[in-house]
């Protein structure tokens, strides 16, 4: 475990509870499912066993085949794709992006696919990592680098989303600087957008 895990923790529990009441009962597709760590399946936090549970039909996407060969054979609905390149012959009530957009270099491809997959009255469900958390600032401050994950390709703030989902024809409903770590809401002490790892979203498309 790292300094870093020893003062953030690693449990989801919290994003669980912000984000599954807008997913319990509804088709959902939930991009990026397997997540970046080894053997998620064996994770009693992996959030797509939650959200498999709580939907009324699920389907996971990944680009990592050999993670997506192994959820199908534990009776998973997943398919091995880009999230830039999905192609289905249905549309949700629900589209999940947790993790996803800072990996992605080819935001309209990634955004067409969802407007494409998205029922009219459904919910795009979003987090990204909180460019403002206190460790990335400590982080920067003493090696010079405030990104912990060279996958990463971009950062979003509060702001910066708002108006990248606005070019997209999408709106928030809901912003919150959030973290699955119940350890972290207990540093009252700390602005929100220093306290948390995380920016959760829920947007809708612009009427």
């Amino acid at each position: 475990m790292t300094i870093g895990n020893l003062i953030t923790g690693t449990s989801k529990r919290k994003k669980r509870e912000f984000f599954i009441p807008y997913i319990k009962d509804r088709e959902v597709i939930d991009i990026g499912c397997a997540g970046n760590e080894d053997n998620p399946y064996d994770k009693e936090d992996w959030l797509h066993k939650y959200i498999a549970e709580a939907a009324k039909y699920c389907v996971g996407i990944d680009m990592d085949e050999p993670k997506v060969n192994e959820l199908k054979a534990r009776g998973y609905n997943v398919v091995a794709i880009k999230a830039q390149q999905i192609k289905l012959d249905r549309q949700f009530d629900v589209v999940c992006a947790f993790d996803v957009m800072e990996h992605i270099e080819d935001q309209k491809s990634f955004f067409d696919n969802i407007n494409s997959l998205l029922k009219s009255d459904g919910k795009l469900l979003i987090s990204v990592p909180n460019p403002f958390f206190f460790m990335k600032f400590l982080r920067a401050g003493i090696k010079g680098d405030g990104n912990n994950n060279p996958e990463h390709v971009c950062w979003f703030c509060n702001s910066t989303i708002r108006e990248h989902l606005r070019r997209f024809g999408f709106k928030v409903d809901r912003l919150e600087f959030r973290s699955g770590e119940p350890r972290l809401y207990k540093l009252i002490f700390l602005p929100k957008i220093w306290r948390h790892t995380s920016l959760y979203v829920v947007a809708s498309r612009m009427e």
